[in-house]
């Protein structure tokens, strides 16, 4: 197994050739002297630990990885590509208008990496959080007690439902996909690759809340959690956002046991202490998002759960020195109740036949939003959901929480590995 970095001089955009073609243009390319995996991620400049931080339905992704990871039919690892620095402009460069749509770059199977001709493989692409210079930026991820980058790094076998832990830390963004193909007799390929979100996301964005003076906390909690995330049932498909057109996929496993007094765990919370300043309102993320003046946010990225029959997914609760004041149940509107939800047992994703969800007992599933509130951007301000109505809350969710890039693998005639 070889492992490779990318250097600049391989991903300088303005001199390609022919062969790389618009994002979604399909191409016939078997005459190319080059193979190339061109590469597109929708980016944001967020430098917290493990990737960014979670301010709206904007969907931004922050890596510093791409590991790309050829296998044979037998599942053995023949060939793996690392891409570094993503974010740095001598590895990729912005696309779109004045760079709005992310970050691009092509990287070139040359050498000792190419492929067998006439030959089929998977090329698996993980994407992840991992700042060389910066060890509070690092994946939180697992594998076996190791962590997940140097995993990836000594790999011998296929990374296909790969079981990540993640316990004792917040939650956190990583990006997957897989595709098959089959080198011509020249060696040449070409075949697209798509990596979607492998994890689902909550906020709440709140305001109006009652008997704020005494009020120290307001909690999300679930009904479930989970430390185990499986890198599995890949879409591997470009869908456009909210259109609720993947599947349906509850990968998370692996309970976590340490819920609280009242068998709940708490996904996001906000400490109103820290929204006061000289007994005022006042942004704490100033410069890093906006909010409407006495308004309220906490979001974060969270391990996919199924549901529980009978016990409310989500709920608000409000916490005073007292302990809790005030609970909302969080619904499920009757248009987003899901079937044919496909869950992670016995080493395999299969439909889960058991799961019957309704507005109060849901999923959260893979690459969906779940928002209390509306927030578009991390720049707006738009419609925090008051709390002094006495009802209950329902949930806007966003499907298909968009993609992260395109990898088109390109022909290279002969030279086999």
């Amino acid at each position: 197994m070889k492992t490779t970095y990318l250097i600049s001089s391989l991903l300088a955009l303005l001199t390609l050739g022919s062969c790389i073609a618009p994002q979604d243009e399909e191409i016939d390319c078997q005459d190319c002297r080059e193979q190339q995996i061109a590469i597109r991620l929708a980016s944001d400049n967020a430098t917290t630990r493990a990737g960014r931080p979670l301010y709206s339905n904007q969907p931004r992704q922050d890596v510093d990885r791409v590991m790309l990871i050829f296998c044979n039919t037998d599942r053995q690892v023949v060939c793996t590509k690392q891409v570094k620095n993503w974010m740095s402009d001598e590895v990729s460069e912005t696309y779109g208008t004045n760079g709005s749509h992310g970050r691009q770059a092509v990287v070139k199977l040359e050498g000792e990496e190419r492929l067998n001709e006439n030959t089929t493989y998977t090329v698996y692409a993980i994407a992840y959080t991992y700042d060389e210079d910066n060890e509070n930026h690092r994946t939180a991820y697992t594998v076996d007690e190791q962590n997940l980058n140097d995993y990836l790094e000594d790999l011998t076998e296929s990374p296909e439902n790969l079981v990540l832990t993640l316990s004792g830390a917040p939650g956190e963004e990583i990006f997957a996909g897989s595709a098959e193909f089959t080198t011509t007799d020249s060696g040449g390929f070409y075949q697209p690759l798509v990596l979607n979100r492998q994890v689902a996301g909550v906020y709440m964005y709140v305001s109006a809340i009652p008997n704020i003076d005494q009020a120290e906390e307001l909690r999300l909690t679930a009904a479930a959690d989970n430390d185990g995330l499986v890198l599995g049932q890949f879409d591997n498909e470009n869908y456009e956002q909210d259109k609720e057109e993947g599947n349906k996929v509850v990968n998370g496993t692996t309970p976590n046991t340490t819920a609280d007094a009242n068998g709940r765990y708490t996904l996001c919370s906000i400490d109103f202490s820290q929204w006061k300043e000289d007994g005022s309102w006042k942004n704490p993320y100033e410069g890093k998002a906006a909010f409407e003046k006495d308004s309220y946010f906490s979001g974060s990225f969270v391990i996919p759960f199924a549901a529980r029959t009978g016990v409310q997914s989500l709920q608000m609760e409000l916490i005073d020195n007292a302990g809790t004041t005030k609970t909302w149940d969080v619904n499920l509107p009757k248009e987003d109740i899901s079937t044919g939800i496909y869950t992670w047992s016995d080493n395999g994703f299969t439909i889960n036949s058991s799961i019957n969800e309704s507005i109060s007992s849901y999923c959260l599933l893979r690459n969906h939003l779940y928002c209390i509130g509306s927030k578009k951007t991390d720049g707006s301000t738009d419609e925090p959901q008051p709390l002094d109505t006495g009802q209950d809350i329902q949930l806007k969710v966003i499907a298909e929480w968009d993609y992260v890039y395109d990898i088109m693998l390109e022909p290279t005639p002969g030279g086999s590995k």
